[in-house]
């Protein structure tokens, strides 16, 4: 395509991005305000750190009672449902007023957004014509630009995380990568599919470091609320499962990825033990395909796009992570047109599948995991080395 010059897509996405924000401030300045979407319940676990014993940070009740005082619904329920280590960086953002916390917040997300972007792009040596404009095209990307930043979301933090890791893995550094790749631990869905393919690749040092992230995670969580705040935790996950699993929907279908999501969207039926069996059928086929990229650039890109597909749940805002997909698959593996589709559709697939009751990026999704599976079956080799083997 070549209208997907690097000067074009820059001019595209400083457009998009212009917009946006102008579009934002605009809404801030005429409101007064702005609601924050989901960051309000990250701005209210981080005053029940600080303000209340400990151990209720997972107190539904209080949850709520915080979330009504500042103007939400009686009927509805905002809880913080991250690991409790995760709660640290909102217990500053939790003494400021909400909306400049919001703020600062989305600051350090497009920041966090960029150093990622960064990291992996010097590490797999991009083409230079190539960075600004990938960058412009990440900040403009629908699943950040409007869902994890608008909707105050965590998905830079993960995106970033994720970055490292392979950046260190990449460079030899397993063990390191690792332990930096235990902080998913924030979000246990993510690693649906990631350890599996450590574990299939026997990539036993990269575990090792996971292991003692991992375990360090856990003692500072215990040293944070105590045994009642760690049964707490497990039983918001539990609620939280069971209301995804409600026979009612409960979450807006339409604004999640996954072919669970997809089905419920189109049948209005739940999948039931359906995912589980997908997975089960899955993991044979990604296992080869694995095992011949020996866990290289390619078998971390099938891994994030099979977990968005096939996890739990996949909220649009958590396809942020496709850009790391494309990065280390590479833009031209990947092919033109999957990319404008992935690309545009993340703008419209929201507000068509609550209409028509198809998830169009869930289809795209497929199409570009599709096409992962069979670089991997192909003669494939990327410009660069695809992976630093183990130090002996």
């Amino acid at each position: 395509m070549r209208w997907l010059t690097p000067q074009r897509v820059s001019i595209y996405c400083s457009v998009l991005v212009a917009t946006n924000f102008l579009f934002f401030a605009f809404t801030i300045a005429r409101d007064r305000g702005y609601d924050g979407g989901d960051f309000r319940a990250f701005h209210n676990a981080g005053r029940i750190f600080v303000q209340y014993p400990h151990e209720r940070l997972y107190d539904v009740a209080l949850q709520d009672a915080l979330y009504e005082s500042e103007g939400g619904s009686h009927t509805e329920s905002l809880p913080f449902v991250y690991a409790p280590w995760f709660v640290l960086p909102f217990t500053l953002l939790g003494q400021i007023p909400f909306l400049w916390a919001y703020l600062v917040w989305t600051v350090m997300s497009i920041g966090l957004l960029c150093a990622g972007y960064l990291f992996t792009s010097k590490t797999l040596v991009l083409p230079k014509e190539w960075r600004i404009p990938g960058l412009l095209a990440s900040l403009a990307f629908a699943p950040f630009q409007l869902y994890a930043i608008r909707g105050g979301q965590t998905s830079a933090f993960g995106f970033c995380v994720l970055a490292i890791a392979f950046c260190l893995h990449y460079k030899g550094r397993h063990i390191w990568a690792g332990v930096a790749l235990a902080l998913l631990l924030y979000k246990p869905p993510l690693l649906v599919l990631l350890l599996p393919m450590l574990i299939l690749t026997l990539q036993w040092r990269m575990l090792l470091g996971f292991a003692v992230g991992a375990m360090t995670l856990a003692v500072l969580s215990l040293m944070l609320v105590g045994a009642p705040g760690i049964a707490g935790y497990f039983r918001i996950l539990k609620l939280f499962y069971v209301a995804a699993n409600s026979p009612t929907e409960i979450f807006q279908t339409s604004k999640y990825v996954d072919v669970g999501a997809a089905f419920r969207l189109a049948t209005g039926h739940r999948t039931g033990i359906l995912r589980f069996v997908l997975v089960a059928v899955a993991l044979p086929f990604l296992w080869r395909a694995w095992r011949r990229d020996g866990g290289g650039r390619l078998s971390w890109a099938l891994a994030v796009a099979c977990t968005l597909l096939l996890s739990l749940y996949s909220p649009i805002y958590d396809a942020t992570l496709l850009i790391l997909v494309i990065m280390w698959a590479g833009p031209k593996q990947i092919g033109g047109r999957l990319l404008v589709a992935l690309f545009g559709l993340s703008f419209i697939t929201v507000g068509v599948a609550s209409v028509i009751k198809v998830q169009l990026f869930t289809i795209a999704l497929c199409w570009l995991t599709w096409r992962l599976y069979s670089l991997l079956g192909s003669s494939y080799r990327p410009m660069i080395q695809t992976k630093i083997t183990e130090e002996s």
